[in-house]
């Protein structure tokens, strides 16, 4: 389909700006518990240390991911792919660019939680706007606004031993699953699905104070970086209209320093500047 059609690009635009932050409108509702009893105190206390022992180790890791990026994104009406160059840092600045076989620009998103700048090569159209409006044109949940992007996009975990609510086997023997309390305001958790013997992350759920699941992230084929993993498959399925989204990453680097992104402002390109 071509680039400049009128129709598909807000939505190409809201499915690769918001898959880069790992969702588009995400299936509410409870969903079937992965876990069941909770672990004996003797198992207990191992699976804090290994909680612990992983968030110190994630800690050292780069603050900056750069990659080639496959998006994909199917639903019962459309399959579309995306093939580009991202750029992301902690906590949450990223960049993405779209080209053709040529190399040449077709379309780029940068930006942070706050705002956020995309260029249409097609139409000579540059746009900077604020991301609550954004969220309030697409109507996209607020909590995707303030989801931890950094871990949902390396698998990783900031939140030490103190956080932990619950630690529970794994209905098919998977791991163990540890609930965190990770935003005590809005009341949101976090349960991981962690390989122990691999010491990663397989399945993140996040879910609100009435335990209905807001995401579901699988994390698959992770590469080894000195003492750091990172997965070069992210699955996020089971969400609104039948949607399911993959991002496959390739020659990944983190870099220990972060930093910021941004676009160009381009001469003789219609602006827009949108709240």
């Amino acid at each position: 389909m071509p680039w400049n059609n009128k129709d598909f690009l807000p939505k190409l635009a809201t499915i690769a700006f918001m898959v880069l932050f790992i969702s588009a409108t995400l299936l509410s509702g409870c969903a079937v518990k992965q876990w069941t009893d909770p672990l004996q105190e003797n198992e207990y206390d191992s699976a804090v240390q290994l909680l612990d022992v992983m968030t110190t180790r994630d800690a050292a890791c780069g603050k900056t991911m750069v990659a080639d990026l496959e998006l994909y994104y199917s639903s019962p009406f459309e399959k579309r792919a995306l093939d580009g160059f991202f750029q992301f840092s902690f906590p949450s600045s990223y960049k993405y660019i779209v080209t053709n076989p040529f190399g040449q620009t077709l379309w780029g998103v940068a930006g942070d939680q706050k705002n956020y700048q995309s260029l249409n090569t097609s139409q000579n159209q540059y746009t900077a706007g604020g991301l609550d409006s954004f969220a309030l044109r697409y109507n996209l949940p607020l909590f995707l606004l303030h989801g931890n992007w950094a871990n949902w996009l390396t698998a990783r975990n900031e939140y030490n031993s103190e956080s932990i609510t619950a630690i529970r086997n794994d209905r098919e023997a998977r791991g163990i699953w540890i609930t965190l309390q990770t935003n005590k305001v809005e009341k949101y958790s976090n349960h991981l699905l962690i390989d122990r013997e691999l010491r990663r992350i397989l399945m993140r759920i996040v879910s609100d104070k009435n335990e209905q699941h807001l995401a579901t992230i699988e994390y698959d084929r992770y590469i080894q970086t000195g003492s750091c993993q990172q997965p070069l498959e992210i699955t996020i399925n089971g969400l609104d209209y039948g949607v399911s989204i993959r991002l496959e990453l390739d020659n990944v680097e983190l870099i220990d320093e972060a930093t910021k992104y941004s676009l160009p402002y381009p001469k003789n390109y219609l602006k827009r500047f949108l709240p």
